[in-house]
Formats: C-alpha cells, sequence, structure tokens
C-alpha cells in the first residue's frame, strides 16, 4: 500500500518552492567553482586535494540530476535566487579568486557548509508540509554534504602546515612548527614533519 503525499498548503507552498529554486541555483554555482578551482596549479600539484575536488564535484553533479529528476522548478523560479547568490558567488568566478589551497579548501568548505544547511533546511520544510519524496532527498544530500565537509576538514590542517613551512622554512621554522602544533590541536589533527627540503635549510 502506497501513501499519496499531500499537497502543500498554498501558503507554505511559494516558500518550499522558492527554497528547491535556491538549491538549485546553488549547486549549478557550486560546479563551476569547483571546475575552476581544479584547472588551479596548486590543486594540480596535490594529489589528495585534487582527488578530494573530483569527489566533490562528482558528488554535486550528482545532486543536480537528481533534484532535476526529482523536484524540478521553472525558469522564473530560478531567477530570484540566481540573482542573490550571483553576490555571493561573484568572488570565486572572478580572477581574485583564492589560488592557493589552503584558501580553496577553507572556501570549499564555508560553501559545502553552507549547501548542507539549506538542505537541512529543505528537509525540515519538506516534513512539516508532507512532502516524503522531498524530504527524504534532501536529508540524503545533506548528509553527503556532511561527509564531504568533514573530509575537506580533516585535509585542511595538513595543507595548512604544508603551506606554513613552505612560507616560514629555514629560520623561521620555529614559528611554522608553533603555527602547525597550534593548528594540529585546534583540529585534533598531529602536525607532520616539516618536508625534507625545509629541514636540510634551516
Amino acid at each position: 500500500m502506497t501513501t499519496k503525499e499531500a499537497p502543500a498548503p498554498k501558503h507554505a507552498s511559494s516558500g518550499w518552492r522558492s527554497q528547491i529554486a535556491e538549491l538549485h541555483i546553488l549547486n549549478r554555482y557550486l560546479i563551476e567553482a569547483i571546475r575552476l578551482q581544479q584547472a588551479e596549479a596548486a590543486v594540480r600539484r596535490h594529489g589528495g586535494a585534487s582527488r578530494l575536488l573530483a569527489e566533490i564535484l562528482a558528488g554535486l553533479q550528482r545532486h543536480n540530476r537528481e533534484m532535476t529528476a526529482s523536484l524540478p522548478v521553472e525558469l522564473k523560479e530560478l531567477r530570484p535566487p540566481s540573482a542573490s547568490l550571483a553576490g555571493l558567488f561573484i568572488h570565486f568566478f572572478s580572477k581574485a579568486r583564492a589560488h592557493d589551497l589552503s584558501s580553496i579548501l577553507r572556501n570549499d568548505l564555508v560553501l559545502l557548509t553552507f549547501a548542507a544547511g539549506n538542505c537541512s533546511l529543505l528537509h525540515a520544510t519538506s516534513l512539516a508540509l508532507g512532502q516524503a519524496e522531498a524530504a527524504e532527498l534532501s536529508l540524503a544530500h545533506a548528509r553527503a554534504l556532511a561527509g564531504l565537509c568533514q573530509k575537506i576538514t580533516l585535509q585542511l590542517p595538513a595543507v595548512a602546515i604544508t603551506d606554513s613551512f613552505a612560507r616560514f622554512g629555514g629560520s623561521q621554522e620555529e614559528v611554522a612548527r608553533a603555527a602547525s602544533s597550534n593548528v594540529g590541536e585546534a583540529w585534533g589533527f598531529t602536525p607532520p614533519e616539516p618536508p625534507a627540503a625545509l629541514r636540510a635549510a634551516s
């Protein structure tokens, strides 16, 4: 026996569909931002980060396909969120966007956390309106995005530490080591030894 989804109440339907439209646009902007990041030299040089961005891109593309199939929206519904989110993403599409790896991953962590929050909000709204399919899909996407955020969180300290040793190596190594230790403690991460070339230079 299948349970038929209840139609969204008229007074709530507009806000609910606006949340769906915003997620559609957010996914599209995130996909384009990740594609630009993949072309950065700092990303291409770092195998772990490159693989992580590829995983993030594949996940976002899958979310986009699933949303398009299950929660379609009309063009007119996409215009308001497109205009509002354009201001948020203009920096990520401009020449002034981050080019160093630690800043790229930090930005991705912020953006994916924002997307996960939006998915959580849509899940709650969908549950309240009796929209089971939308509730299930948005919860699955929120979980997937949270998992990607966790992977960035685990990788970011190591990248920041490497950047610190590259920037403050040699006579500044003690400062770099202190910064690395503090970052490691804050994230529950044990800092690695500096690269051999930097140890030799000190």
